[in-house]
């Protein structure tokens, strides 16, 4: 199955949508462009209505049920009843963010588990990922099993920190005594129990 890439550039309105749940403050409902990873010579683009929130330092899901009335999921639809189930997380385009424990990312996951269906999930511009995304004294686990299908790393820096430090070796793990590596690369999709389907584009590796 051909994967699919979401790229960045918004284009207007051009058909109604239906989202039977509630949107967090900093996160609208758009059509974007998108490609297929084969025909990225050819750009032969389409449009895909997607969930995109604006990430900073004090964003967050709030972990609270975004349910309305009685409906059992939530479900993004366009007016011809398409579904695409689509969560774009785009930082500022400095790339000056560190995906870290900060963002509570078990609530990201309280959130997709509202969602009908597996979820693509889009990361944009971050500057690295820090290794342990759970704060050690929530005694929480990060065996975490989520709708996530396939994962995208757009206009990111794929780099490792601990902490604030990157880590530029193995004696890093070793001087900081890491025993366990709870990144968001480690979660795994709930249907099949395999890790989820990365996709790389425009990224730098340091």
């Amino acid at each position: 199955m051909l994967a699919i890439l979401y790229l960045s550039l918004l284009i207007p309105f051009s058909f109604g949508y239906n989202f039977n749940c509630k949107i967090p403050n900093e996160c609208r409902i758009d059509y974007f462009n998108v490609i297929l990873l084969s025909n990225i010579i050819e750009k032969n683009y389409f449009k895909l209505l997607s969930m995109q929130c604006d990430v900073k330092s004090d964003f967050q899901f709030d972990g609270h049920s975004p349910l309305l009335n009685e409906n059992k999921s939530c479900l993004i639809e366009d007016n011809s009843h398409q579904i695409s189930q689509v969560l774009i997380l785009k930082w500022p385009s400095e790339k000056s963010y560190i995906l870290d424990s900060s963002f509570k990312i078990y609530k990201l996951f309280e959130y997709l588990d509202y969602f009908y269906g597996n979820i693509n999930l889009n990361i944009m511009n971050l500057r690295g990922f820090d290794i342990s995304l759970i704060e050690s004294n929530l005694n929480l686990s990060f065996n975490y099993s989520v709708k996530i299908n396939m994962l995208f790393l757009i206009n990111s820096e794929i780099s490792f920190y601990i902490g604030k430090e990157k880590v530029k070796s193995c004696q890093d793990f070793h001087n900081k005594n890491v025993s366990e590596i709870s990144s968001i690369f480690q979660i795994k999709n709930s249907n099949y129990q395999g890790f989820i389907n990365l996709n790389i584009y425009k990224c730098e590796f340091k």
